[in-house]
């Protein structure tokens, strides 16, 4: 799964890549995120047919099941096609998440560890949003990150990792005019793991409120098993 993330880049940097990649141009305040943890604010990029569009959103995809409100922080592409929430979101409602690492955590010792891309570029997660209406008819944007088989550069850390799409299948997952359910579900593929690379991180990274960029520095696990 992907349960913490980071964007620990300027507005300058962040404004810069939307605008390369997708011709956006941000009106959001934006500060380095060190620790994004579930239910903060992050940004999502989006595709209507004619424009791309970037704004901040809630990380857990809210929902009712069972006439109880849930939050779905990360869907599995594997059933994507199997559960009745995903599917139609598949279809009509994916988006782009912007990171520029993630961190997860190796059993037995739950050691956290921060993976990124080896020339620390910013990077597009594969997302699915909603909006969600309130009891008090309050309308909230929120997504969940889809997750796919690790890659053998991760697979010793975590079985799981977000799916990361590259600079083409960006543009192939938002393509509104896309609705194959198959051909979609394609394009979400464990990125090269030639292109990553990790290393361990302090458990300061447990606690979301911890927000600075000791977290993402290398930490010396010499001694833990």
């Amino acid at each position: 799964m992907c349960g913490r993330f980071s964007l620990n880049k300027t507005l300058g940097e962040v404004t810069k890549f939307l605008y390369d990649y997708f011709s956006i141009e941000t009106n959001f305040i934006f500060s380095p995120k060190y620790n994004i943890a579930p239910s903060q604010l992050i940004i999502a990029i989006i595709y209507d047919g004619n424009k791309y569009r970037s704004g901040l959103i809630n990380w857990g995809l809210e929902t009712k099941l069972a006439d109880k409100k849930k939050t779905i922080i990360n869907a599995r592409c594997e059933t994507l096609l199997q559960r009745p929430l995903f599917t139609p979101l598949l279809l009509k409602k994916r988006c782009l998440v912007l990171a520029d690492g993630f961190f997860e955590w190796q059993k037995p010792n739950q050691t956290p560890h921060y993976c990124f891309l080896k020339d620390r570029s910013l990077f597009t997660m594969a997302g699915l949003w909603n909006t969600y209406c309130q009891d008090n008819d309050n309308k909230t944007s929120s997504c969940a990150i889809i997750t796919t088989v690790a890659n053998q550069l991760m697979a010793p850390i975590h079985q799981r990792m977000p799916v990361i799409l590259d600079e083409q299948n960006r543009k192939n997952w938002l393509n509104p005019k896309e609705q194959n359910g198959e051909k979609l579900i394609s394009l979400l593929q464990p990125f090269p793991d030639q292109q990553m690379d990790y290393y361990p991180v302090s458990p300061l990274v447990n606690n979301p409120k911890n927000d600075f960029f000791d977290i993402i520095k290398p930490h010396n696990t010499k001694g833990v098993n």
